[in-house]
């Protein structure tokens, strides 16, 4: 909830579990909410089970164990190391069946909005997804937020970029860094998902109250083999009903 360097307050909301993404057209089209509903509060309803602390010759290590209203267990492990990096491990099981299909699977946290100074090493320099990411090579790319979001005509879902193994996003004072344990999906807006709701142009979203950041494991992939009710590929689907498991190290600098 907190993370605090140099006296700077880095977060605006906490570092949480979040498997919801907003729709895009070709998925409205085949009522991809709908379908998905269940994901959207999955995260934020929640229970705890167990929390408990050890300790490795580095690190402070806090094991939170918790139930989703889905059917599945969640285990979120935080290791603090002593030099103040952080790292983050998320472990999903289910136990109920016939689950939906994930819009996303990781986390999501909000930064202070004058973190708007992105650099990455990843596929770019433009938005990808895993349906659409072969003419977006891995390289390191550096721009303005602004240029990493993209503001379609009609708001929707935007600016993912796959394979990224390392992420800064800076305030001038400030850079925090994330490096993947594998390859991540990440996602920055000046705005949160909630602020796509009834916007009809780019125009209508409330921005800058602060950097809504996601860091993904996957996310369900755009589609588009028609764009009047075709599903997306298998292949490009997150199954809710299989383990995933992930993690990535934070540090402010």
């Amino acid at each position: 909830v907190s993370w605090v360097k140099d006296g700077e307050e880095i977060l605006q909301s906490p570092l949480e579990p979040y498997f919801w993404k907003p729709e895009n057209d070709n998925q409205s089209a085949a009522h991809f909410a709908e379908r998905v509903a269940v994901w959207k509060d999955a995260a934020e309803n929640r229970v705890l089970k167990s929390l408990h602390t050890s300790t490795t010759d580095d690190a402070l290590v806090i094991t939170s164990e918790m139930s989703l209203p889905v059917g599945a267990d969640l285990t979120i492990s935080y290791s603090l190391f002593y030099d103040g990096r952080i790292k983050v491990e998320m472990d999903y099981n289910p136990t109920a069946q016939n689950l939906p299909v994930m819009p996303k699977f990781g986390m999501r946290m909000r930064l202070n909005p004058d973190f708007v100074n992105i650099k990455y090493c990843g596929r770019g320099p433009w938005e990808n997804y895993p349906d659409r990411k072969h003419s977006a090579f891995i390289g390191e790319y550096e721009m303005p937020l602004s240029d990493f979001q993209t503001d379609y005509i009609h708001p929707q879902d935007n600016g993912n970029r796959c394979d990224v193994w390392q992420f800064k996003i800076g305030s001038g004072r400030r850079t925090v860094v994330i490096d993947g344990c594998q390859p991540l999906c990440i996602r920055a807006w000046d705005y949160g998902e909630e602020d796509l709701a009834g916007a009809r142009h780019p125009q209508d979203i409330a921005r800058g109250k602060f950097i809504n950041l996601n860091i993904d494991l996957n996310i369900h992939g755009v589609g588009g083999t028609d764009t009047w009710g075709k599903r997306t590929l298998p292949q490009y689907t997150i199954d809710g009903n299989k383990p995933w498991k992930y993690g990535f190290i934070l540090e402010a600098r």
